[in-house]
This record gives C-alpha cells, sequence and structure tokens, in this order.
C-alpha cells in the first residue's frame, strides 16, 4: 500500500514537479503559496508576477500596477503584461478616436481605475527590468493614453523586450526614431489598424527606416491585429474573429524571429497565461479570420522575404485564418514581367501545409485605391486583364490540387472555381460576366456556358457554403492548444 503524501514530502519536492503543480494554480491561489509555504514561495511569486492580465471586466486586479510600482523586486519578475480596457464585441468604432478629453472606455473602467493607472503606469513599466511582452488595449481616452505611452516609454533600452502591442491612436509621429529606442524590439503590434484610417495610411506609406534599430539590433515586423466579435455567426458558439495584417518586415526579422515573441498559449504555459491569450482576443476556436500582407512589390525578391515571414504566422495560434489571403503591393506591377509566378506558387504551397490556414478567398491587390479615370487606373486594369488568366494557370497547377481556396481576384479582375465531381479536379476558369447586386452587396459571376448558374465569389457566401457543405470542423480544430504539458 502506498503511504500518504505527507506536507513534509509535499514540500519536498524536486523543483520541476513544484512548477508543474503551480501552473494549474489560480492567481488567488498562487498569492496564499506565496504566503504561506516556504517552500513554494518563490516560484509562487515568479508564476504569480510572471504574467500579469488587467482586464476592465475585473476593476480590482487594477491594484496590481500599485504593487509594481512600490515593489522593485516583483516588478522585476514581471515577463508579460497586459492592459485591456476595450470590449472586443464594441461596435462604435466611429468613436474610437475623439477630442482629447473624450472617454470612450468601458463603462467598467470607474474614476478610481483610471486613477490607479494614471498614478502608477510609469513608475511600474520602470520597474519592470525583465519584461518580454507588453500591450496596452483600450478605447479613446486621450489623458490616459498619454500616461500609458510615457510609461511605455520608459521601457526603452530593455534589452528583454521583443514584443510590444499599443494602440492605432498612439502611433508617434516619427515612428522609426520612436522605435530606434527600443534595441531589441523584433514584433510591433498595432490594435486596431482598420478603425483609424491615418494610422492606416502611415503604416503603409512610411514604414521604418534602416536606420530604426542601431548596429547591434534588428528591425521589427509590424502588423496591425484585429479581434471582434460577430453577432451573425454560424461557425461557431463564440462568434469570435480575428483579422491579421502584416505592414512591415525586413530580412532581420526572418533570422531573429521565432515563435516565441508571438503570445500564445504555448509561450506563457500556465493558467496565467492563457487568461493573457483570451484577455488580448486571441481565444481558441475563432470564428474565422483573414491574414493580409503589404508586400513592397511582386518580385522575386519580395517573395523570398515574404515567405518565411509568413511561415513564422501560419504556425502561430493567432486564429484560423480560414476567410481570406490577401497579398497587397505597394508598388503595383506595370506588367505581368514584374510578377515572379514562381513566388506566387512557392507562398500558396506554403498555405497549403499549414492546417490551421484553410481561406476560401485569395486577392492580389494594391495596397493603395485606385482612382477612378487616371492612367494608373488603366494600367492596373490591363495587368488584370493578362494576370488574371496567368493566375487561373497557377490554379489548375496539379500542385494546388489541396487548395482551400474557392474564389479570388486578381486586381480588377475575378477567377471562380467549380465544385469538382467525386474523383475529379477542381477547374479554375475567368467569369465571362461580374455584376455587382446592389442590394446584398455581393458579385456575381457567370460560369462561360452556364449562364443560368448565378454563383457569388465573395468571400462572405463562400464561408457560407463551406459551412452548408458540412467542411467546417471548427468546434475542435483548437481544442489541443488547451492542454497544459
Amino acid at each position: 500500500m502506498s503511504s500518504i503524501a505527507t506536507p513534509a514530502s509535499f514540500s519536498g519536492l524536486p523543483l520541476e514537479l513544484k512548477h508543474n503543480i503551480l501552473t494549474y494554480c489560480e492567481p488567488r491561489e498562487l498569492a496564499v503559496l506565496s504566503r504561506t509555504a516556504r517552500s513554494y514561495k518563490r516560484e509562487a511569486q515568479r508564476l504569480l508576477y510572471g504574467t500579469i492580465s488587467l482586464n476592465y471586466r475585473s476593476p480590482a486586479s487594477f491594484d496590481c500596477i500599485r504593487v509594481l510600482a512600490s515593489n522593485k523586486v516583483k516588478a522585476s519578475l514581471v515577463q508579460a503584461f497586459s492592459l485591456t480596457l476595450w470590449d472586443d464585441s464594441s461596435r462604435e468604432t466611429d468613436r474610437y478616436v475623439g477630442e482629447y478629453w473624450d472617454n470612450f472606455l468601458p463603462k467598467e473602467v470607474s474614476p478610481p481605475v483610471r486613477g490607479c493607472i494614471e498614478d502608477n503606469i510609469s513608475k511600474a513599466c520602470y520597474n519592470m527590468e525583465n519584461v518580454v511582452f507588453f500591450s496596452f488595449k483600450m478605447g479613446w481616452n486621450g489623458y490616459l493614453c498619454d500616461k500609458i505611452m510615457y510609461g511605455i516609454q520608459r521601457l526603452s533600452g530593455r534589452p528583454s523586450l521583443s514584443t510590444l502591442f499599443i494602440e492605432a491612436f498612439a502611433i508617434p509621429r516619427d515612428l522609426s526614431f520612436w522605435v530606434a529606442q527600443f534595441p531589441r524590439l523584433e514584433m510591433l503590434g498595432i490594435w486596431h489598424v482598420e478603425y483609424c484610417p491615418s494610422a492606416q495610411d502611415k503604416l503603409i506609406v512610411s514604414p521604418l527606416l534602416a536606420e530604426s534599430s542601431d548596429s547591434g539590433g534588428v528591425k521589427p515586423v509590424i502588423i496591425g491585429i484585429l479581434p471582434s466579435i460577430t453577432k451573425d455567426h454560424k461557425r461557431s458558439e463564440s462568434g469570435r474573429r480575428l483579422d491579421l495584417t502584416i505592414y512591415d518586415y525586413d530580412e532581420p526579422f526572418n533570422l531573429n524571429l521565432n515563435r516565441s515573441h508571438i503570445p500564445s498559449p504555448r509561450v506563457f504555459n500556465s493558467l496565467l497565461g492563457y487568461k493573457l491569450y483570451e484577455d488580448l482576443g486571441f481565444q481558441v476556436g475563432d470564428e474565422s479570420g483573414s491574414f493580409s500582407v503589404h508586400a513592397p512589390d511582386l518580385s522575386k525578391a519580395s517573395f523570398e522575404k515574404l515567405i518565411p515571414v509568413v511561415n513564422v504566422f501560419l504556425d502561430s495560434c493567432l486564429g484560423a485564418f480560414d476567410k481570406c489571403l490577401i497579398l497587397r503591393a505597394k508598388n503595383a506591377p506595370k506588367n505581368n514581367d514584374d510578377i515572379s509566378w514562381d513566388g506566387l506558387v512557392n507562398l500558396l504551397q506554403l498555405v497549403l501545409t499549414k492546417p490551421r490556414a484553410t481561406p476560401v478567398f485569395f486577392q492580389i491587390t494594391s495596397s493603395f485605391g485606385l482612382e477612378k479615370g487616371t492612367v494608373i487606373e488603366e494600367m492596373i486594369k490591363e495587368v488584370g486583364r493578362r494576370g488574371v488568366e496567368r493566375l487561373v494557370e497557377v490554379f489548375n497547377d496539379p500542385a494546388l490540387d489541396k487548395a482551400t481556396f474557392r474564389g479570388g481576384e486578381f486586381f480588377t479582375h475575378f477567377i471562380a472555381s467549380e465544385k469538382p465531381q467525386e474523383g475529379s479536379r477542381r477547374k479554375w476558369f475567368v467569369p465571362e460576366e461580374v455584376t455587382e447586386i446592389y442590394s446584398s452587396g455581393r458579385r456575381r459571376w457567370c460560369a462561360p456556358g452556364k449562364w443560368t448558374d448565378e454563383i457569388y465569389i465573395d468571400a462572405g457566401s463562400l464561408m457560407e457554403k463551406r459551412h452548408e457543405e458540412g467542411k467546417c470542423d471548427s468546434d475542435d480544430v483548437y481544442y489541443d492548444y488547451y492542454q497544459l504539458d
């Protein structure tokens, strides 16, 4: 008969086993152990303060900022810090940016909570000597934003800081100069770029200069993140969606960044880590998501830099990416000789190897809108007319037989496919007629020789069709990420 474990034997466990036990503990349990169990105190405190996620739904948790501001030892244990003052289900995006004294924070963020953050965030940041990941996500409040950005400024020079997420309305005017103050920053994430057109224009037009890093530093990749909760959802109970956009990347990113820089349960392997992951809006089992990249151009050199970057993100836990794959060219091709079709095939083949990247729609477009009636618009239309035929050849290649795409767009022209018969291949073609259905906002195409068949090829309707065909397995596709090692 095995003996019953005594307090002495429990306290005498190897450090690795103690750590594994503590990863299953809630914050309150870790706090109790850090005060009452001498043999667990050090490891309990390391986990308790190692990953901190403060969410507006738990106002009492913001007292933690006072502790970090007053206790440098505990603040030095922080490796991941997140401040969430934004409701992902909010539809008031037109109020995302207001006047300086406007307040569009959730109602749960009371004046005492705001005061706690305003009074302590700067000193707390200064004391976080070993922070690796820092994020703040919030609705508009100019005064509070200034206080938080000043706190982030006090993180400058930290060799440990590799990932930083900020709000779109907080992007500094001189982004290159600002980033240069964080010499080891490898990823700069921007929340809600789509809600802030001026920020989006800045990220597209003015990428980071090479001088934004010192001689021993790296040039960070810039991504835009848009988590949301949809009301009209059919694919999952959560109705969650996550859209990710890469705005700027460079060679040092490909060589130095690894998956540990992307916040995920695999990185912060504890219950507190999962809470951080969920507070950020990266919940497992997202309903759908789009993945887009702003590339300098569509040349061979551009694809060679792009593919390793895409590989890292498609291997991450950031959503399903099963709606759209969008490739945007900052410098649109003047003719089809400017496009590396082999590079495009390599990119699409990479996507096929990723089980959680199953987009139904593929799009190649310009990073900038086209002004009607201009020479550039006519040039792009001609490129689209000629290039769409070449794109059909690419998709009809047997190498892409397992592609999940059902429709696509090449600048100004569409491609579509017929549902294959059993045992046959999917056949791609250029529609002979495309019309706009103004009542629904959807585009309709007619297949050659099949004028009675009207099929919608926008991403939304293709997602609905996939669901109707019973090809959606979102209920269990991410389940493995919730298992602790």
